[in-house]
């Protein structure tokens, strides 16, 4: 079997892009997890949900770290492999991946410090709020990426003018009607991943010693 230029560049983009997926998925369900954890300590005072917290964190952390080093290589490589093609759909592809970054660094890098370090620095309230804007700001640049991805499946909103796609109407390409089952099924692929992520640690603990309050 003859291998071409054309399928090592797709099997190169297909590895980045799987890294960058599971540490994504990992990281989108572990923000509503550890908000989960910090409503139900808010309300129950139990100090178990607050050691469940102070613990899954770091491994948020972790795998918020992990995203944005896998992500690297993969917008490098859109560049560089698939110049063609961005360069026919910039116009539609550009806005998109840009609301998608501004998100990030918006809503979550002004609002990550005070999760991860600011948990005795500020009123539990403010804390909370922040956990939140990182779990909001990560389902939204998760939304602009989808929205991207349901155009180029299913494109509307835009023509192809001189080699070039010119958009014409931007609630057709934001809302594209594939983009809510897609979100949906990103969302239960999050979940999925993080619950088959945490049965793991948690199991891996109990082996090695008996668990603590925040870890059952």
């Amino acid at each position: 079997m003859d291998i071409s230029t054309l399928s090592l560049a797709r099997a190169q983009f297909v590895a980045s892009l799987s890294f960058l997926a599971l540490f994504l998925a990992v990281s989108l369900a572990l923000a509503w997890v550890l908000l989960f954890f910090k409503i139900r300590a808010r309300w129950s005072g139990h100090g178990g949900w607050t050691a469940a917290y102070r613990f899954w964190v770091r491994i948020f952390a972790l795998s918020f770290v992990l995203t944005l080093a896998a992500s690297v290589p993969v917008l490098i490589q859109i560049g560089s492999l698939w110049a063609g093609l961005m360069d026919k759909i910039g116009n539609v592809a550009g806005p998109l991946l840009g609301y998608g970054i501004l998100s990030v660094f918006i809503l979550k890098s002004c609002f990550l410090g005070v999760m991860l370090f600011g948990q005795r620095r500020v009123s539990d309230g403010a804390h909370t709020l922040a956990v939140l804007m990182v779990a909001v700001g990560q389902l939204v640049a998760v939304f602009w990426v989808l929205a991207l991805q349901a155009w180029m499946q299913t494109p509307d909103g835009a023509l192809l003018v001189d080699g070039r796609y010119q958009v014409y109407d931007w609630n057709k390409v934001v809302l594209n009607p594939s983009v809510g089952w897609r979100m949906a099924v990103v969302m239960v692929g999050a979940a999925l991943a993080a619950s088959f992520l945490m049965m793991g640690v948690t199991a891996l603990q109990a082996l090695r010693r008996p668990l603590g309050e925040g870890e059952r």
